[in-house]
């Protein structure tokens, strides 16, 4: 049976390996030219690497990131400590058998997308869905450039703005809800760098709230902050001229500890917005 799947992000690769391994037939058609380089972080729990353990993938993903021990939170209006825990990679393994961890978007969306061609899964780039047809037997995918594909099933993968979605249900843009996420990477210095167990950190303040977490090579942290305009995502990183005017405007800049810092030490800074799909009442 061949299932077409449309999108090669961090959902589309995986699903492809798993339903080869059940003895189907993937195929993957992806809108961008290659694997985007931007985005910002992922956190891999439990459940990721049980799927992952199917095929056989589990412990390289693993070795992708960084397990952080612990969480801080912290209240930046009072000071106070709202909540801190630590020891929290035994549990979790004692408990599901595996960790989480924290990896960079990238790396694990190159990583399952090559893991996915070793196993002759054909990923077609520069595809953009634009209509698909359907009948009692078979599904044909509709791509910008003029070409098809026929398939015995097709899958979305592609994402909030999924031109699947619309195909099957109808054009529903997605609702800005007035908040947006600025965030972004900022390299270990002799200064700033993790010390001791990795910990995670979460600042509540006004107007934002900043959350940080160490990974292998660089510091990640996004600021979550009403904005009236809307910014929709495309996981492209600020340009150096332009990352001073993004954090011009987060008020978490200016904060105690190593908030502020981190922030100001970056050299790469993404800005999207955050969005609402309404649930269809049914499949069509």
């Amino acid at each position: 049976m061949k299932v077409l799947i449309i999108g090669a992000g961090i959902a589309g690769p995986v699903l492809a390996m798993v339903l080869k391994h059940k003895g189907f037939e993937p195929v993957i058609y992806e809108r961008y030219a290659s694997v985007p380089a931007g985005g910002l972080a992922l956190a891999l729990s439990a459940q990721s690497f049980k799927v992952l353990n199917i095929i056989g993938l589990a412990d390289e993903a693993v070795e992708l990131g960084v397990q952080t021990d612990g969480f801080v939170q912290r209240s930046e209006i009072t000071g106070q400590i709202l909540q801190e825990r630590s020891g929290r990679q035994p549990i979790l393994r004692g408990q599901t058998g595996w960790p989480m961890t924290v990896t960079l978007r990238s790396k694990y969306c190159d990583f399952i997308v090559k893991k996915a061609e070793q196993r002759s899964i054909p990923i077609h780039w520069s595809k953009k869905l634009v209509d698909v047809k359907q009948d009692d037997d078979k599904v044909i995918a509709v791509f910008e450039d003029g070409t098809t594909d026929e398939g015995d099933l097709l899958v979305g993968c592609d994402g909030l703005h999924s031109k699947v979605r619309d195909a099957l249900f109808g054009k529903t843009p997605a609702e800005y809800t007035g908040v947006v996420v600025i965030g972004g990477w900022t390299p270990y210095t002799n200064e700033l760098h993790p010390t001791g167990q990795l910990t995670s950190l979460s600042v509540f303040g006004r107007g934002c709230h900043f959350f940080s977490s160490p990974t292998a090579e660089k510091y990640f942290w996004a600021v979550t902050m009403p904005a009236e305009a809307e910014m929709l995502e495309d996981w492209r990183m600020a340009g150096k001229l332009q990352i001073g005017d993004a954090l011009a405007s987060v008020p978490a800049t200016t904060w105690s500890g190593d908030t502020g810092r981190i922030i100001s030490g970056s050299d790469e800074v993404i800005r999207f917005g955050l969005y609402l799909r309404p649930i269809p009442p049914r499949l069509a």
